[in-house]
């Protein structure tokens, strides 16, 4: 049985529930896995599809694993809880909605930047905070099945200013919280817009 599987970079299976790793944790767990290993193998724990990181994703289950083998409360508190305000949200709002994304059909999130915008936000660094830019959109989408028998393909949109999330709280595979001046995201088996008007229909 596999203790691992990974969705994306920052998406772990630890018995039945997801984790969403932040980049901080995964600093964390780098030096404390990693504190001995040789820097070379260090490096290919990095790059995506080596022996390596495929070790290494392992190493990281079997850690958390016991982690919660130990203390299931505590695990829970420490590595289930998203629990983010300031830079740390707007900086981690798109990899958390991707991630939920991976778990839930029928939604994605679009990079809807012209070339001209992506060339500029790369060249400036800008897509290293912003991976999709800093506003980006939520859609919802039928699966091809079902648009024949709709007939259309039914969506909705929300869309999200990362420079002005100001609270994401809550667990990746049972209920995430996005806090906004004028509106709040709820993210559980299918996405809530509190007041309603805020949708791109």
């Amino acid at each position: 049985m596999s203790l691992c599987i990974y969705l994306s970079i920052s998406l772990v299976k630890v018995k039945d529930s997801w984790v969403y790793i932040n980049p901080k944790r995964h600093r964390e767990l780098r030096e404390i896995l990693l504190k001995d290993s040789d820097p070379v193998y260090r490096l290919k724990t990095i790059m995506h599809g080596t022996k390596a990181s495929t070790e290494f994703d392992k190493t990281i289950a079997e850690y958390l694993t016991k982690r919660y083998e130990d203390s299931p409360s505590v695990f829970e508190e420490e590595w289930l809880l998203i629990a983010l305000d300031g830079d740390d949200a707007k900086y981690q709002i798109t990899d958390i909605i991707m991630d939920w994304c991976s778990l839930h059909k029928g939604y994605a999130l679009n990079d809807e930047r012209s070339d001209d915008m992506k060339f500029i936000d790369h060249r400036s660094g800008n897509d290293r905070l912003y991976p999709f830019g800093d506003t980006i959109t939520l859609r919802s989408f039928l699966a091809p099945e079902y648009v024949k028998q709709f007939g259309s393909s039914p969506s909705f949109g929300v869309r999200i200013d990362c420079d002005e999330v100001e609270l994401i709280e809550g667990i990746i595979d049972f209920a995430i919280l996005i806090e906004l001046p004028s509106y709040s995201i709820v993210l559980k088996n299918k996405v809530e817009v509190y007041p309603r008007n805020c949708l791109i229909e």
